[in-house]
C-alpha cells in the first residue's frame, strides 16, 4: 500500500463499495460510467452516501471500487486530551 500525499489524516487504499463505512474520505472524484460527477474528492462517506453508491453500483452506473482514506480522528482526539 502507498500513502496518498493528498490524504491529510489516513492511509489511502482501494475499497469495494460493499466495504465502505461512515467516516471514510473519498480520495478521488466519483464519476458515473457516462462521466457525470457524482461525488468530489475529499467528500466524507455517510450512511446516505453508502446507500446511494450501493444502488448506483447495482445498476451498473459506477465501478465497484473507490480510492478512500480512513481518518485517524480518534487518535487525534486522544492526543489532544492528554
Amino acid at each position: 500500500m502507498t500513502l496518498d500525499p493528498n490524504a491529510e489524516e489516513g492511509e489511502a487504499r482501494k475499497c469495494r463499495i460493499d466495504e465502505l463505512a461512515p467516516g471514510m474520505i473519498l480520495q478521488e472524484e466519483l464519476r458515473s460510467t457516462e462521466g457525470s460527477l457524482l461525488a468530489s474528492k475529499g467528500q466524507e462517506v455517510t450512511s446516505a452516501v453508502i446507500f446511494k453508491l450501493k444502488n448506483l453500483h447495482a445498476r451498473g452506473t459506477i465501478a465497484g471500487e473507490l480510492m478512500i482514506s480512513t481518518p485517524k480522528s480518534s487518535l487525534a482526539f486522544s492526543k489532544g486530551a492528554s
